[in-house]
């Protein structure tokens, strides 16, 4: 009977002990709560200070509290002030300070989402459904179960996608393709399972490709590839998967021209000449080149060089001259002249030759050559010339080939 007693005695004591904690805390709590820092640190120091484990069981009451006023503020139970005013009290009773810095970590961050929520709704209401919409997805990155977010989100997705349909027409309406179908591509990543606005995007895009392609085919017409090329280029960078517009693209650049001077070439023999290719000069007429072949010779000979077109090429073009800063002297093209050395381009396609080009001495005017290559496999450029000691000098300029010619 007796040992039942003590039993009963130690429990009613531990509850007791138990209860006389947890209203301490409680009052602590309230002090707290009350932003009374001294008073909850004066129950501490006299309640609680000097027995190890209710010192304990208070700085977890107080974690816990840290715990519960950071997620009531995110819930909306709580203001900013009644939050920061709590942490800042706590903080005064020295009691828990490595809590306090996460805490406030946290606070700011939801802070930042709440504000971004109140900024989004501000938009919505000024119909700025894009900045809206965005600030939403922020809201929700940093708290995936803030329900009015995800609402409201909903709600804008909606009327923005009616915002950008009609934009969308009005830009069609005027001729605008290219800045209606921007207006979808900007914001596909809105939508990705959306078959309604993929269905009006993909609308948009072939009405876009199709005025591109039309108005490619009018610069093809007007012999402007140039022109055409570039606007095919630039709907490329806007749709890079549209096979009509690269098939069209690929077409046009056939006729734009192709520098010869980068054609593979088989062989060459030269003996006293020297070929100089992809050289910039001027001739004798004051016309410059950005592309040239410069030939020269030193005593009577001649010379070729042999280029592949792989019967690529329809037209070959370019002008034959004489160049202005080569040094020539009378005596030295009378020299030419007596030997039959003489300063003349000749060129062969397959072995046929094609193009004699006039004695060029020095007061002979440049001639240009346009030269039918269909089908040819192999262009022969062939120069003879003499100069005793000093060079006679003939230059191609800006040569080019076409893949396409249109007469």
């Amino acid at each position: 009977m007796k040992k039942v007693l003590l039993s009963v005695i130690a429990i009613a004591l531990f509850i007791g002990l138990c209860s006389c904690s947890t209203d301490i805390n409680s009052l602590i709590g309230k002090h707290i709560d009350d932003g009374n820092y001294s008073k909850a640190k004066e129950v501490y120091q006299d309640k609680v200070y000097g027995n190890i484990e209710n010192e304990n069981k208070t700085k977890e009451f107080i974690k816990s509290k840290i715990d519960k006023i950071v997620k009531d503020y995110a819930d909306g139970s709580i203001d900013y002030y009644k939050v920061t005013g709590i942490l800042s009290t706590i903080e005064r009773t020295d009691l828990v300070p490595e809590s306090i810095s996460p805490a406030r970590t946290k606070v700011l961050e939801i802070k930042a989402y709440k504000d971004a929520y109140t900024q989004a709704v501000e938009k919505g209401d000024r119909k700025e459904f894009a900045e809206a919409v965005n600030l939403l997805k922020s809201v929700i990155a940093e708290d995936g179960n803030y329900e009015d977010a995800q609402t409201l989100l909903k709600e804008y997705l909606l009327e923005y996608k009616k915002q950008i349909k009609s934009k969308s027409d009005k830009l069609l309406s005027d001729g605008e393709y290219q800045a209606a179908f921007l207006i979808y591509k900007k914001n596909a990543g809105y939508y990705p399972n959306d078959s309604e606005f993929n269905s009006e995007y993909s609308s948009v895009s072939s009405l876009y490709s199709k005025n591109v392609i039309r108005l490619a085919e009018q610069y093809k017409n007007d012999k402007k590839y140039t022109k055409g090329v570039k606007l095919l280029e630039d709907a490329l960078e806007d749709m890079p998967d549209d096979k009509e517009l690269k098939s069209k693209e690929e077409l046009l650049n056939k006729y734009l021209p192709v520098d010869f001077t980068t054609m593979a070439s088989e062989k060459s023999t030269f003996g006293y000449l020297e070929c100089y290719i992809d050289q910039e000069a001027l001739d004798n007429k004051g016309t410059s080149y950005k592309k040239a072949i410069v030939y020269q010779c030193g005593r009577g000979g001649e010379g070729y060089e042999i280029h592949l077109l792989k019967k690529k090429f329809q037209r070959f073009k370019g002008t034959v001259a004489v160049p202005e800063d080569i040094l020539r002297e009378k005596g030295n093209e009378k020299y030419a002249r007596e030997t039959g050395w003489e300063p003349i381009i000749k060129i062969y396609a397959d072995g046929k030759l094609v193009y004699t080009s006039p004695k060029m001495y020095s007061g002979v005017s440049p001639a240009s050559f346009d030269l039918d290559v269909t089908g040819v496999e192999k262009i022969k450029i062939s120069y003879q010339g003499g100069g005793g000691m000093w060079y006679i000098s003939t230059i191609i300029g800006d040569p080019v080939v076409y893949e396409l010619y249109d007469k």
